[in-house]
């Protein structure tokens, strides 16, 4: 019913009534659909990319566009995801520095990751390889604190077990 709202608000009264606030919120429908009910998920972010202005780049949108293409991922739909994935890239390098909370690496780790996977489930090995590799060097560059580093070192060395990703089954961040 909130949703609705909103955007029947952003309809009838135009861009600047749809919030920051609403734009997370409609983020965070995304994700809590995106395993159990993958059409509504995408429903949800297709309302989002209407109702924003798209010529304002934020973090909120890079999310969206990150979120649909982790939708598609898993519906294996993979050139329509890393469409979306290469559109949050592109917003994202529109983002003022001043909305980042960490330092502004050149591409958020994150979404190299899920291109990575991208390529990684096609049998893309060197591109998967490469975006894997990139972020653990925008990891160790940008983001050296605690609890996300430490999340990051966890992943990767589980992807170590496949030896076509690392040839020697090891990482060093």
């Amino acid at each position: 019913m909130f949703y609705s709202l909103a955007l029947f608000l952003n309809i009838f009264f135009g861009a600047n009534q749809f919030t920051s606030n609403d734009h997370k919120s409609l983020n965070d429908s995304i994700r809590k659909y995106s395993e159990t009910n993958s059409n509504k998920a995408l429903d949800f972010g297709f309302e989002v990319l209407e109702a924003v202005d798209l010529d304002n780049p934020t973090r909120d949108l890079v999310g969206t566009y990150s979120l649909i293409g982790q939708v598609l991922t898993y519906k294996l739909l993979y050139a329509e995801a890393l469409s979306y994935f290469s559109e949050a890239l592109k917003v994202y390098e529109l983002v003022p520095k001043s909305e980042l909370i960490e330092q502004k690496p050149k591409s958020p780790p994150w979404l190299l990751i899920n291109i990575g996977n991208l390529y990684y489930a096609t049998g893309d090995i060197e591109n998967a390889k490469l975006k894997f590799c990139f972020s653990i060097l925008l990891v160790s560059k940008y983001l050296s604190y605690g609890f996300f580093r430490s999340n990051f070192i966890t992943f990767f060395n589980g992807l170590t077990a496949d030896h076509r990703i690392f040839d020697h089954g090891t990482t060093h961040v």
